[in-house]
C-alpha cells in the first residue's frame, strides 16, 4: 500500500489546499487585454516538477529562490537550492530563502503546511493530475506571478496541441503501461497513464478498471493479452524471464521503453509533445505507417523498441 501511495502521489499528487478557477483560454478580461506586469510573488519555492517547468515556461524562472530535490528541469533549476522533496518541505530551509510563496502539488504533512503559514509564507498546492488541471495551474501562476498574458497564451496552445491528438484516428493498439514490475502495477480509469494511452490514440488494457493504479494479477495480465507493453521506469524489468517471456508482445519486441518518463507523468509544457512521441512509438510497435509530423527515429528500428 505505501509503494501504491507514492507512485499515485508523485504521479497526480494529493490535494491539501484547493485553487479557485477554471482554467479557459482567453487572453481578455473583459475588453481589457492581459499583460504581464511586474507585480506578483518575487521569490518563489517549489516543491513540485511540473510546476517548476510551468514557472520557466511562463517567463518566470528568475522568481524561483529553491525547489524540490526532483525538480530537474530545465537545466539551470539544478543550480537553485533544494528545500525539500516532492510534496514535503524542509521548514527550516525553506525559511532561510525568505520566500513569499511556496508552490506545490501536495504537501503530505498536514503540519508542515500549518508550519508555514505560521511563519506568514502563502502555500499554494493544488493536484495536478490532468490537462485541466495543468491549465488551471497555468491560469493560478498568471494571477500570483502577474504574468496573466504569458499564461493565457500557454494554455491556448497547450489545449491546442491536446485537441490536434485527440482529433486524430484512433488505431488497433492495447497497451499495458507498466510503471512498476515487482509486483506488476498499472493505471485504470482516469489515471495520468490512461489519458495519455488515450489520447495517443491507443486503448489501455486497464481502462475499465475503476482504480487509479493497482497491482494485477498475472491471471489478468495474460488475460488483457497487450499488443504493446509500455516500460518508462529505470532497471526491473526483464522481458526474458516469466512471467514476461510468455507475453505475444514480448516475443514480438513490442516494448516500449525509450519514453522519456519525466515528460510523460508529469503534466507540465512538455506533456502534448511527449504524447505526440507516444503516438509516433505506439504505431511504430504496431507497423504502422508514420504520420507527416511523426517520422520515424532513426535509432529505434520498427518492432524493436
Amino acid at each position: 500500500m505505501k509503494l501504491i501511495f507514492k507512485i499515485f502521489a508523485a504521479v497526480s499528487g494529493v490535494v491539501i489546499i484547493l485553487s479557485s478557477g477554471i482554467a479557459g483560454a482567453a487572453n481578455t478580461t473583459g475588453n481589457r487585454p492581459l499583460k504581464d506586469g511586474n507585480g506578483g510573488a518575487k521569490r518563489v519555492v517549489s516543491l513540485s516538477p511540473a510546476l517548476t517547468e510551468t514557472v520557466f515556461r511562463l517567463g518566470r524562472g528568475d522568481r524561483l529562490v529553491g525547489r524540490s530535490e526532483v525538480c530537474n528541469y530545465p537545466e539551470e533549476v539544478k543550480k537553485l537550492p533544494v528545500a525539500g522533496r516532492f510534496a514535503e518541505p524542509d521548514v527550516e530551509k525553506v525559511a532561510s530563502l525568505n520566500p513569499d510563496l511556496v508552490i506545490a502539488n501536495a504537501i503530505y504533512k498536514p503540519q508542515s503546511a500549518e508550519m508555514l503559514r505560521t511563519l506568514g509564507i502563502k502555500l499554494e498546492a493544488k493536484d495536478c493530475g490532468t490537462g485541466d488541471d495543468y491549465c488551471a495551474w497555468v491560469e493560478k501562476l498568471g494571477e500570483l506571478l502577474d504574468c496573466r498574458a504569458s499564461a493565457a497564451a500557454e494554455i491556448k496552445s497547450f489545449r491546442k496541441k491536446l485537441a490536434d491528438l485527440e482529433n486524430r484516428p484512433k488505431f488497433s493498439c492495447k497497451v499495458l503501461w507498466l510503471v512498476w514490475n515487482k509486483p506488476p502495477m498499472t493505471g485504470g480509469a482516469g489515471s495520468l497513464i490512461d489519458t495519455a494511452i488515450k489520447t495517443a490514440g491507443g486503448e489501455n488494457v486497464a481502462g475499465k478498471v475503476k482504480k487509479y493504479y493497482f497491482e494485477p494479477s498475472l491471471e489478468w495480465l495474460m488475460a488483457a493479452e497487450p499488443d504493446v507493453i509500455i516500460w518508462n521506469e529505470h532497471g526491473g524489468f526483464s522481458s526474458d524471464t516469466p512471467p514476461w517471456n510468455t507475453f505475444e508482445a514480448v516475443r514480438q519486441g513490442r516494448i516500449i521503453s525509450h519514453l522519456n518518463p519525466d515528460t510523460l507523468v508529469r503534466p507540465g509544457p512538455r506533456f502534448p509533445d511527449a504524447l505526440l512521441e507516444l503516438r509516433q512509438a505506439l504505431r511504430q510497435a504496431m507497423k504502422l505507417p508514420p504520420e507527416k509530423d511523426a517520422a520515424p527515429r532513426a535509432d529505434i528500428p520498427a518492432g524493436k523498441h
